[in-house]
This record gives structure tokens, sequence and C-alpha cells, in this order.
């Protein structure tokens, strides 16, 4: 009876050391020092999800993540007051489509509104930000809301049915 026992702990132990490797050897981190997450690399875990956004894809300008129109979410939870934390949101983008207007929302407020971007059919006008966020305990949610995507208002890739906006090369969150 003994022996049993022992072997199921070590089991247990094993599967949860076993998912912790696994998660850490991901990009998206939790834990005392708050959420570390790299969304190109990775794209969600029990920490944080991703809505609105496609596979991450290698292009000739590396590897990257399209965002999907009017708009895509980033969804991250904190449990422990101790996680809670100023934040850096870091992000590099390219709008494909000329005049678009991105607004970036922070738990139901708007943190940034870029009218006008200037589309960019090579890889010359990226347009980069680090923004700080103050989280809450619990579930923290930035939104970033985009006026034309692929099949609205624009045309990214006639062959595409995606509602493509944005794409990505850097979408990262992290403790600062």
């Amino acid at each position: 009876m003994y022996v049993f026992k022992i072997h199921i702990l070590s089991l247990v132990a094993g599967v949860f050391l076993g998912v912790l490797l696994v998660v850490s050897a991901g990009r998206i981190q939790g834990g005392e020092s708050g959420v570390r997450a790299d969304f190109i690399s990775n794209r969600e875990n029990d920490i944080c999800r991703l809505e609105g956004f496609g596979a991450a894809e290698d292009l000739e300008c590396g590897k990257v993540r399209w965002s999907y129109g009017p708009e895509a979410t980033v969804e991250f939870f904190l449990a422990a007051k101790n996680q809670v934390r100023e934040m850096l949101l870091v992000y590099k983008l390219v709008s494909p489509l000329d005049g678009q207007d991105l607004e970036i929302i922070f738990n139901g407020k708007t943190i940034l509104r870029q009218e006008d971007l200037p589309g960019a059919s090579a890889w010359d006008k990226w347009y980069g930000k680090a923004l700080s966020l103050q989280p809450k305990l619990g579930t923290n949610t930035v939104v970033f809301r985009v006026s034309k995507w692929n099949g609205h208002d624009g045309s990214i890739a006639s062959e595409d049915s995606r509602p493509l906006s944005l794409l990505f090369q850097k979408l990262s969150l992290f403790p600062k």
C-alpha cells in the first residue's frame, strides 16, 4: 500500500514538474513577478489568451502574427496580489491598409488612439510602442480595435478571406 502511494505521488510530482517545464520553456509565464508573454512565438495558456489573432507565420520580415478586424484581444489573468504591478505592453506592427485608425483599450479605457496610420506595401513602415499598464487582480483585457481590414474598407490579399488588419512583428507583455 505504501509503495503504491509513493509511486502515485512520484507520478503526480513528475507530471506537475513536466507541465511547469513546458510552460517555462514556452514564452508565457506567470508567477510572483506577474505575467511574461511573447505572443509572436506563443499563442496562449491558462494565464494568457488571444482572440482575433491568426497563427504565427514566417514571412520575409521574420516571424509575425496577423490581427483580425474589427478587433483583436489579449487577455491575461492575475491570481495573486503580488502579481499586480505595473506592466509593459510592447508591440511593433505595420498596417498594409493606408489610413488605418488604431485604438488600444485596456480594461475598458482607451489608452492610445492613432489615426491615419500610413499603409505599407513593404516592411518599411513599422510602428512600435511600449505602453505602461496598471493591471488589476483577476482578468485584464487589451483590445486592438481598427477601422479597416481585408474585405472591409480595403483589401490586403483578395485571395485570402481572413479579415487581416495589422501585422505584428512584436507583441509582448511583462512586468515593468
